[in-house]
């Protein structure tokens, strides 16, 4: 007899998991405030670092083989 009864009550803590999980979803997607843009508020104008400026404006690459 106790054979029967656990894979019921298993169908059942299963179902009763799957309903409260999707009670949790529905309820924070519910509350979820929207995003908003954010404004350009830029603190300081942007500037290229000095170790970028420094660099040549023309670089060459080189492939080797192995082999």
């Amino acid at each position: 007899m106790a054979k029967a009864i656990i894979p019921g009550l298993m169908f059942v803590a299963i179902a009763v998991c799957l309903v409260g999980l999707g009670a949790i979803l529905l309820n924070s997607a519910k509350w979820r405030e929207p995003m908003n843009k954010a404004e350009n508020t830029v603190a300081s104008p942007v500037t290229t670092p000095p170790i970028d400026a420094a660099a040549p404006a023309q670089t060459e690459t080189a492939t080797f083989a192995m082999g």
